[in-house]
């Protein structure tokens, strides 16, 4: 069985690309969305004076926060394959195909996989400091009993 393809295979290639080119920055501004939200409960979190309540909500965060930076790592391997697909490494830029709209597309995504990159360093910067002040406020519960086992002790 052949497969016959339109004369305009090439355009139709360029429209899939343009689409999912839209789709990967959609993505990005989702994520931006969900990590800014992520962020702000997190500054929102009210450190509990029990240490089981204190590991469990940095359990929980942490959960959540793997959640968004696997998610966030499956889209720029889906960014990188985008690229490579429109710009391969061994095609010929002089090329009839690679043409200057097929350029932009691939410089507009390869800045959109740099922006991908960016929000997630700062989001892991953003966890890293915050883990850092919830693990020391669950250091504080720890001192707290054992200085109460200590002032019970010598009672």
């Amino acid at each position: 069985m052949r497969i016959i393809l339109p004369t305009n295979t090439s355009h139709i290639i360029k429209i899939i690309y343009f689409q999912a080119i839209e789709r990967f920055e959609r993505n990005l501004i989702t994520f931006d969305e969900r990590t800014s939200e992520l962020r702000q409960t997190f500054l929102r979190t009210k450190l509990s004076s029990v240490i089981r309540e204190m590991e469990q909500l940095i359990e929980t965060q942490e959960e959540m926060w793997h959640d968004v930076k696997e998610d966030m790592e499956s889209a720029r391997q889906a960014g990188v394959t985008l690229l490579e697909c429109i710009h391969p490494k061994q095609r010929d830029v002089h090329d009839e195909w690679y043409t200057p709209d097929i350029k932009a597309s691939a410089a507009e995504l390869k800045q959109a996989l740099i922006q991908l990159e960016d929000m997630e360093k700062k989001f892991e910067r953003f966890w890293k400091d915050h883990k850092a002040k919830t693990q020391y406020g669950l250091k504080v519960c720890l001192f707290e009993r054992e200085m109460s086992q200590v002032c019970t002790l010598l009672q």
